[in-house]
């Protein structure tokens, strides 16, 4: 009799086991996701014009210096031939964000000859922190003015450079 219980529970005991077993089988899964991601870029270009390029100093009926820029996406590359003392110009543009995801700009670094004062104005004054959504622009010009300490004849090349980046990772 004795036995009998020894093997009936042994049974009882392994039926458990094996129980026990099945329903973790069952609640155990491994389960594999495929998928893609796409991420937007982060862009910005410039587009800028002079008042010289009709050949008039602005603000004179002389023709004696010239103002002229070139862009590419990052910079604004400023180029006066033949600059003499208080000779002025503006150069009118906007940056706009040609990317997918908003950007925040931080600043506008200049790298300038010495006699030559830039100043930024409308727009441009104070550009950190400005947020410019995908497509949208940024309009302003900055004024270009040559020191009278400048020599006369003289010609200089200049740059102007935006700095931003995407807008979560803004300091």
């Amino acid at each position: 009799m004795k036995g009998m219980k020894i093997g009936t529970l042994f049974l009882v005991l392994m039926v458990g086991m094996a129980a026990v077993g099945a329903s973790y089988a069952l609640w155990s899964k491994t389960i594999t996701l495929s998928g893609s991601v796409a991420t937007g870029n982060v862009d910005m270009e410039w587009s800028t014009f002079t008042d010289d390029d009709n050949g008039i100093d602005p603000g004179y009926d002389k023709n004696v210096a010239d103002c002229t820029v070139t862009t590419t996406p990052e910079l604004v590359t400023v180029s006066i031939t033949n600059g003499y003392p208080s000779y002025t110009c503006t150069i009118v543009g906007d940056i706009h964000n040609s990317g997918t995801i908003p950007i925040k700009l931080q600043s506008f670094v200049y790298t300038v000859p010495a006699g030559i004062t830039v100043t930024p104005s409308t727009g441009f004054i104070d550009p950190y922190g400005v947020q410019l959504e995908p497509l949208e622009t940024l309009v302003g010009d900055f004024k270009i003015h040559v020191e009278q300490e400048a020599a006369q004849s003289s010609d200089y090349t200049f740059s102007i450079e935006a700095t931003g980046q995407q807008w979560n990772e803004f300091p």
